[in-house]
């Protein structure tokens, strides 16, 4: 997925551009306003399994300069149905 920033006449936009029809289906789901979508800011990395582990900015990777491993985490969870 290519990802752009954009800052252009004091506005600042993120742009998601899919190249693949799995990152296609993604973000459709995200406009398809059928999931919540929370922001988490912090260290990321892989686990066994396939999945990805979530270190908040306040807990140091070991050897890991927080400064030089910010990222912005995207998730996605199905939003709550109300009962008929």
């Amino acid at each position: 997925m290519k990802t752009t920033l954009v800052i252009q006449d004091s506005k600042q936009q993120v742009v998601f551009a899919p190249e693949n029809e799995h990152e296609k289906s993604i973000l459709k789901l995200i406009e398809s306003q059928e999931v919540e979508v929370a922001l988490k800011v912090g260290n990321f990395s892989e686990c066994q399994g396939g999945w990805v582990k979530y270190y908040p900015m306040s807990i140091p990777m070991h050897g890991v300069n927080d400064d030089d491993f910010d990222s912005l985490m995207l998730v996605l969870k199905p939003k709550a149905r109300k009962a008929d």
